[in-house]
């Protein structure tokens, strides 16, 4: 900031000149060094125009009008400093924008990259409960159902959704006398599957869990 002890109420005439032109030599050795914001080198322009404006009633005529172009020259200096203002805060709405911008596309990235990970590991999952179900199957056709009903509860373990083998896995437990265990498996196999597709196995499964001891 200008320092306000430049401004005496007494100054006027070549003083008070030689003030308003070292207050202006300040303002530009200021700028060019950055050592003061924008708001600070307008508030002292605004502050050394008042003062100039009240020397200028003081003065004689033919050095009020050398003053009052001095006071000129003040009011282009802080048009300058409204105009770089302005130019600063557009830089700084611009750069807001694209920051908000990139955030977001990051965000997007962030949420596809997510996707396609839950995609690919059900996609794993899906293949290794196939693989298991394969396994399941030959152990039951070989007679090791405890083989085999290891192998389905893994499978259901990781497709929960795999209502052949939750049926699979339900009946075996319960042809295998093991009805409180089975229990879970074939109400989820009730309350999940799709009618359309496995209507025609409600029945069964509702007269197995009938049969099962409360």
């Amino acid at each position: 900031m200008v320092d306000p002890n430049y401004f005496k109420e007494e100054a006027a005439g070549p003083q008070g000149v030689g003030v308003i032109r070292k207050v202006l030599e300040e303002l530009e050795a200021l700028r060019e060094e950055h050592r003061v914001s924008t708001a600070d080198i307008g508030a002292a322009v605004a502050d050394t125009v008042r003062k100039a404006e009240e020397i200028s009633r003081n003065a004689t005529k033919g050095l009020r009008e050398e003053l009052e172009g001095a006071v000129r020259q003040l009011r282009t200096e802080m048009a300058e400093v409204k105009r770089a203002s302005g130019t600063v805060e557009t830089g700084v709405g611009e750069t807001r924008a694209a920051l908000v911008e990139l955030v977001e596309y990051d965000r997007q990235r962030r949420v596809r990259e997510e996707a396609d990970r839950e995609k690919q590991e059900r996609l794993a999952r899906a293949a290794k409960a196939a693989e298991i179900n394969r396994t399941a199957r030959l152990h039951h056709r070989s007679g090791r159902r405890e083989e085999a009903i290891a192998c389905w509860k893994r499978a259901v373990e990781l497709e929960p959704k795999e209502f052949d083998t939750l049926f699979n896995l339900g009946s075996l437990l319960v042809k295998s006398g093991r009805g409180a265990e089975a229990r879970p498996y074939l109400e989820r196999f009730l309350r999940e599957a799709p009618p359309p597709l496995y209507g025609r196995d409600f029945p069964k499964v509702r007269a197995w869990l009938e049969a099962i001891p409360a």
